[in-house]
């Protein structure tokens, strides 16, 4: 492609272009990410960036101008293990926008790419730069469950973002007392085991599509200080792990957000109490709202309801792109049918 913008070279990241592809992110989304963090914006990219090395960067006339990043995971689909790599961050700087450069990163992954995988996408935000993936595949709609939290913090949020306030490192949040709910004892996680790998075991049997879930993705996901400011909280018995929720704490705009809520099945006391936990937490943060995703039929629609949850607007799709699967029947098949059980969490994506 040649145009006006000068000399162009499309390959994939080294960590020598971290600082610059931050500055790529901020140019063209204003703010990123677009959630309070523990450090800086570049310690965030390389604990995101960490989960594949499939990362493409545009420069041109040997300057960085444009970033497309991957977020690889493992979801169970039936009895696979299937391997997912999802679009994550895409930018490019504002002034070089509008000239179809955002297509030389697509045709990096496009081209050459023989290996086998699965796509799953849910766009959560737009910048200057409109990048969406194509329909593909099988799609589910998920329902945005949200909770009014409290208003302490609305009018403060709002200044803000008016202000375009630069956003401070936050710290950690306090370590907690275990707390009791309904009889049971809440109370903070700050290294997941073996327990979290007996627990993943068991609530795959509650559902047939069900991302990884085992103790080193937790621990990577959400007990990792660069994946901003999180906090999880589980429920034991007798030495195992009955259910955790990850809550990421409230944002600008005071949205708090269940990144995860996971019981063992049939636990709905569990995942109720869970949720109680975190609606008081972030109550007591000056959260506006709580929110959080759930598939339809999911088991703990019910705990959801009674914590005081209600579904916000008309949901989210996320679709299933299943080009790159070489060996597709079952995995096709059970994503596309109405019946099929999901376990889909907010944290399953990198924008959240």
């Amino acid at each position: 492609m040649t145009d006006d913008s000068g000399d162009q070279l499309v390959r994939l990241a080294t960590p020598a272009d971290h600082p610059a592809m931050v500055r790529v992110l901020m140019s063209a989304f204003g703010a990123w990410p677009s959630f309070p963090l523990r450090g800086s914006a570049l310690e965030h990219l390389e604990w995101k960036l960490a989960s594949t090395e499939l990362h493409a960067v545009l420069v041109i006339d040997g300057e960085l101008a444009g970033v497309s990043s991957s977020w690889h995971s493992d979801v169970r689909v039936g009895s696979e293990l299937v391997p997912v790599y999802n679009g994550a961050d895409f930018a490019i700087l504002p002034e070089l926008q509008g000239r179809g450069l955002g297509r030389l990163l697509d045709d990096i992954w496009e081209s050459g790419d023989s290996s086998n995988y699965l796509t799953i996408d849910a766009v959560a935000q737009s910048a200057a730069v409109r990048h969406m993936y194509p329909v593909t595949g099988p799609t589910v709609r998920i329902q945005v469950w949200s909770r009014a939290a409290g208003l302490r913090q609305r009018l403060g949020a709002v200044a803000r973002r008016l202000l375009g306030a630069r956003r401070a490192p936050v710290p950690a949040p306090a370590v907690e007392a275990p707390r009791d709910s309904h009889g049971l004892v809440v109370e903070p996680i700050v290294e997941f085991g073996a327990d979290a790998d007996e627990l993943g075991e068991r609530s795959a049997e509650a559902f047939d599509v069900l991302w990884r879930r085992d103790a080193d993705w937790l621990n990577w996901r959400y007990l990792d200080p660069r994946a901003g400011v999180i906090s999880v909280w589980g429920v034991r018995s007798e030495g195992a792990l009955l259910g955790y929720l990850a809550m990421r704490h409230p944002d600008d705009q005071g949205v708090a957000r269940v990144l995860d809520l996971l019981t063992v099945p049939g636990r709905t006391d569990v995942s109720l109490a869970l949720l109680e936990h975190a609606t008081t937490t972030a109550r007591g943060e000056g959260a506006t709202h709580l929110e959080a995703w759930l598939a339809p039929g999911h088991p703990d629609t019910g705990s959801f309801q009674r914590a005081g949850f209600g579904t916000a607007g008309s949901g989210r799709r996320v679709h299933f792109d299943v080009r790159k699967l070489r060996e597709t029947p079952e995995v096709a098949g059970l994503l596309s049918q109405p019946e099929t059980r999901f376990h889909i969490a907010l944290g399953d994506f990198d924008w959240a």
